[in-house]
């Protein structure tokens, strides 16, 4: 006979191992859940490892997003927080127990051999692997973090439950209540988190209005942690900025020193634009495709490509800007890769470009070269000068 769980009850956590595209290369990652018994409500999170740290850092993100802890928490048999030793006798870990008295629920370990008392939170790991993880690649583990918890809020949380026959948070919502409320110490230092891209006016977006960040971040993800009087956003684990919330809808507020830097890189960017502009008429097409391509990143490319015409010579960069354009090649890495002569890589796939650096120059590259003015110099100088690659650009 199935249990009936009562809301606000049993929590259920225990880990799986899922094989994981990270960077092109299929990684083992150790997938964290939790899982509210009467609702279903599933929360995971993915690490490198399993140690005690990981654990506790799970239970807080779990409970830290749901303001509330259930009343008991069961586990399998594991040396991080406890296990049923040849004595009949449960043994737990000292640092996990003291965790657990801290936030207020009661610890219960399951014996050997019980694998269907904790079958709440073990059946989600076939869901997470082949309805989130299957097919899919990640950047980083923060990407798949990030990605994870959208699908989690998105997906996982929103769908009619097999067995239940309704939606994880609809019963949360119902169970909610019946929760313990987070220790009055801990209610302090309570905060929710969310997850915001910078957009191109640095600034992360928040219940309509806007908050800025440091300039710099554009397209970044930041950690935004939501507190009773106050946010603070968060990158690569360290603490960018905190505001006040702002009263009343579609604001916008700036932070004094983020307005003094986002001011001088505003005029920085435009003395770069003038210089870049002045290369001719390719620049300005190319500017276009590179604003198109890298939004508030092209000044970043800008600056790289500007750096290239004081070693090369403004010739050989507007013919590598006309071949870049050419190919829809948009970066300062393509207009590099065209002056030393090597094949560009775009979506996975190289495209087959003139090698400039070939001593047998054909007759149509021969004519580009003359048509960007390259003609004053000998083309021995200019393979000569093709050939003169340092060891940092070897490297990449």
């Amino acid at each position: 006979m199935p249990i009936l769980h009562q809301p606000g009850h049993e929590g259920q956590m225990d880990w799986s191992v899922h094989r994981v595209m990270i960077g092109e290369r299929c990684q083992a990652v150790h997938t964290g859940s939790i899982v509210l018994c009467f609702s279903r409500w599933l929360y995971m999170h993915f690490y490198v490892d399993e140690t005690i740290e990981s654990v506790i850092d799970l239970h807080k993100r779990a409970f830290n997003e749901l303001g509330a802890v259930p009343e008991t928490m069961t586990y399998d048999n594991m040396t991080t927080v406890g296990f049923h030793n040849k004595k009949g006798e449960v043994w737990l870990n000292p640092q996990f127990e003291a965790f657990a008295r801290d936030y207020g629920f009661e610890i219960i370990i399951l014996r050997p051999g019980s694998k269907d008392r904790h079958g709440m939170v073990e059946r989600p790991f076939h869901y997470i692997e082949n309805n989130f993880l299957a097919g899919r690649e990640f950047e980083n583990l923060n990407d798949l973090n990030s990605r994870g918890d959208r699908w989690r809020l998105d997906v996982a949380n929103l769908r009619i439950h097999g067995t239940l026959r309704e939606r994880p948070l609809d019963r949360l919502k119902r169970e909610q209540s019946f929760l313990k409320a987070l220790p009055h110490f801990l209610k302090n230092n309570y905060y929710r988190e969310v997850r915001r891209v910078v957009s191109r006016e640095f600034c992360i977006s928040l219940d309509t209005n806007h908050y800025s960040v440091s300039p710099g971040l554009f397209g970044k993800e930041v950690l935004v942690r939501l507190y009773d009087d106050h946010l603070e956003i968060w990158i690569d684990g360290r603490l960018d900025c905190r505001h006040t919330y702002c009263k009343g809808k579609y604001q916008r507020q700036v932070l004094a020193e983020h307005e003094k830097t986002y001011r001088e890189m505003t005029h920085q960017k435009s003395l770069l634009e003038t210089a870049f502009l002045r290369l001719g008429q390719i620049a300005h097409s190319y500017y276009e495709g590179l604003k198109k391509e890298k939004r508030g990143a092209a000044g970043y490319h800008l600056q790289r490509i500007l750096r290239l015409v004081d070693r090369y010579g403004g010739d050989v960069v507007s013919g590598a800007l006309a071949t870049a354009r050419q190919y829809g090649a948009y970066s300062a890495d393509a207009v590099l890769r065209i002056i030393h002569g090597k094949r560009l890589k775009q979506k996975g796939k190289y495209l087959a470009i003139p090698m400039l650096s070939d001593k047998n120059i054909p007759e149509s590259v021969r004519a580009w070269l003359k048509a960007c003015a390259v003609e004053k110099h000998e083309l021995e100088e200019f393979d000569r000068m093709l050939s003169e690659i340092t060891t940092e650009e070897k490297e990449k």
